[in-house]
C-alpha cells in the first residue's frame, strides 16, 4: 500500500519546520511532499489518526510474523537512552482498570549484569553444589546476554474497585508491549521470566519488594540471527463461538 500523502496549499500550512520528518510526527507535526509542516497537536489529532490507519498494513505485516528472537542470539547495540525513554513510555501505554499503573519498571544495565550473574550463581549453587561448569556459565550471564533488561514488576494488591486480576493483566500488557515497541525502534526482544523470577533471595537482589511479583524480565538487543517460527495453534483448537453469525 503507498503512503497516504496529505496535501495543504502554502497558505494553509505557512510554517515549515526544519527538524526530520520522522522526529516531527513524535512532535505533533505533519508531513506534505517530503517536508515536515508544524501544526499544533489538537487540530492534527484526526488527520494523524486517518493517516496511520490508511498504513496499518505494516502493522498488520508485523503482527503476522511476530516471533520472539532467543536471548543467547541477541549482541550489542542495544537502545540509547532517548531510545529506551521512548520504548519504555510506549510500553505503558496499556489498558489500565482505575488508572492506577500497577506495575513499576526497573533496567539493569551495564556492569550491574555482570554482578547480578556472579550473584545468581551463588544462589544457585548452594541448591546444587554439583552443577556443571555449563550450568555455572549460564548463571553468570543470565543478565549480560543481552544489551540491557528490563523489568516488568507486577504491583497489584487488593483495591476497592478493580479486581486484582485485572492489575496483573495489565502488567502482562505492559511486557508485550515493551517487545513491540522495540521491535518498532529496530531492535529484538523477548519476554522471560526464569527461576529468579521466583526465588526470593534473587528477588531482593533484583530489587523486587515484598508482595510484588515479576511478570516478566525483557531482554532487549540487536540480531542478526534468523528466527524460525514454531508451530502456532490452529484457531478450531482454540477459538469457540457462540451465537449465529
Amino acid at each position: 500500500m503507498a503512503p497516504a500523502k496529505i496535501q495543504r496549499t502554502a497558505e494553509e500550512e505557512p510554517d515549515i519546520c526544519c527538524v526530520p520528518v520522522d522526529s516531527c510526527f513524535l512532535k505533533g507535526h505533519l508531513k506534505t511532499n517530503g517536508k515536515a509542516i508544524s501544526r499544533p497537536p489538537q487540530r492534527i489529532q484526526l488527520r494523524l489518526k486517518d493517516l496511520i490507519m490508511q498504513n496499518d498494513v505494516k502493522l498488520i505485516d508485523f503482527l503476522r510474523d511476530r516471533h520472539s528472537t532467543p536471548v543467547a542470539q541477541m549482541k550489542e547495540p542495544g537502545p540509547s537512552q532517548e531510545e529506551l525513554d521512548a520504548i519504555l513510555t510506549f510500553a505503558t501505554r496499556v489498558p489500565d482498570h482505575g488508572k492506577i499503573a500497577p506495575w513499576r519498571l526497573t533496567v539493569y544495565r551495564g556492569d550491574v549484569r555482570k554482578t547480578l550473574g556472579e550473584q545468581f550463581l551463588a544462589i544457585a549453587s548452594k541448591k546444587a553444589p554439583d552443577m556443571t561448569d555449563p550450568a555455572k556459565e549460564a548463571e553468570l550471564i543470565r543478565f549480560s546476554r543481552a544489551p540491557l533488561v528490563v523489568g516488568v514488576i507486577s504491583t497489584a494488591a487488593p483495591h476497592a474497585k478493580i479486581p486484582e486480576w485485572e492489575q496483573v493483566l495489565s502488567a502482562g500488557a505492559v511486557c508485550l508491549n515493551m517487545v513491540m515497541a522495540a521491535s518498532a525502534h529496530g531492535f529484538v526482544a523477548n519476554w522471560r521470566t526464569e527461576w529468579v523470577a521466583y526465588d526470593d533471595e534473587a528477588l531482593a537482589l533484583l530489587g523486587v519488594k515484598e508482595g510484588e511479583k515479576v511478570a516478566g524480565f525483557i531482554h532487549i538487543g540487536s540480531s542478526d540471527f534468523p528466527t524460525p517460527d514454531r508451530p502456532r495453534p490452529e484457531l478450531w483448537q482454540i477459538v469457540s463461538y457462540i451465537g449465529e453469525n
